[in-house]
């Protein structure tokens, strides 16, 4: 195992001797496999911010990658991020590349609460990184009073109008991307 192959912890604590910050090091990467690589306290102790980091990237499977809490533990955000294998064709020399970006298929991949009411205020479904929701609308935006102010209909990346007659072209549609 080379030097750049350990993995180190770094921690800072605040005056009063608890522990405001811990981050997870491959070298100088931030990555962790077993668990959050980063990891922020409020003063009061309280968990302020976790983020699942593999190799520099914000990835984790079956859980959000990115969440955030105010000093009370009411869910601020969180945030689901996962790296996948993409096909690179006509490609040779490198058919396979990984991509990155917000995923989750059993709910959304995106969702924020107001700082004063804790309502939700947005949310977001999300496939491969594009907006995709098979049976509802895939970006969602509330005022603080929870009012919906705007709702996005989207598959595979694509805006749409629900008719109830879509289903059909649509799997062919995303299937070919």
């Amino acid at each position: 195992m080379s030097s750049t192959d350990k993995t180190r912890v770094q921690r800072k604590h605040f005056a009063n001797g608890r522990l405001m910050e811990e981050e997870w090091f491959k070298g100088d990467t931030p990555h962790r496999a077993d668990g959050p690589a980063l990891q922020e306290w409020h003063k009061n102790g309280q968990l302020k911010q976790e983020q699942w980091i593999f190799d520099g990237y914000l990835h984790r499977v079956g859980g959000p990658a990115l969440q955030e809490w105010d000093e009370n533990g009411r869910l601020l955000m969180e945030r689901w991020e996962q790296r996948w294998w993409e096909p690179q064709w006509g490609t040779s020399e490198k058919p396979f590349d990984w991509l990155q970006g917000m995923h989750r298929l059993d709910g959304p991949a995106v969702k924020e609460f107001d700082l004063d009411t804790f309502e939700l205020v947005r949310e977001e479904w999300r496939k491969e990184g594009k907006l995709h929701r098979e049976d509802g609308p895939a970006y969602q935006w509330w005022d603080e009073d929870g009012n919906l102010l705007k709702e996005e209909w989207v598959k595979c990346g694509h805006s749409y109008t629900p008719t109830g007659h879509e289903q059909i072209a649509w799997k062919k549609r995303c299937s070919n991307e």
